[in-house]
């Protein structure tokens, strides 16, 4: 809708270098790949996203808020999948957001279907 605007445009960033201020004591340069995963050969696990984080929410919310509370010793609530792509999930509850990095990189929905079934065993067992 809005990329119809005069004044709408999309650009394309390449990081050369990060420095990220996280607070007080917490200035640090990460290296700019570990930033901006490629997706370039996970096509496939891209385009199935918006499918993924809707199935997840809909029909998998309980392993949702058992990767955040038991894997990344988040506090319990209603926590729901934001974001995927070949190297973790992204998860947030209100206003706080997480990531639960992968194993392994993930390239196809089929392979993630697997991975996530893993971690949500993982997860119980905990």
């Amino acid at each position: 809708m809005f990329a119809s605007f005069a004044d709408f445009s999309f650009y394309q960033i390449a990081l050369k270098s990060v420095h990220l201020v996280a607070g007080f004591g917490r200035i640090v340069d990460p290296q700019a790949r570990r930033c901006a995963d490629p997706t370039d050969d996970a096509g496939e696990l891209v385009a199935a996203e918006p499918e993924v984080l809707a199935h997840m929410n809909e029909d998998h919310a309980d392993a949702c808020r058992l990767y955040a509370t038991k894997l990344l010793g988040a506090p319990d609530g209603a926590w729901r999948c934001v974001g995927c792509d070949p190297e973790g999930l992204e998860l947030q509850l209100d206003r706080m957001a997480l990531r639960l990095p992968f194993p392994q990189r993930v390239r196809a929905p089929g392979v993630l279907r697997v991975m996530l079934k893993q971690l949500a065993e993982q997860a119980r067992a905990a």
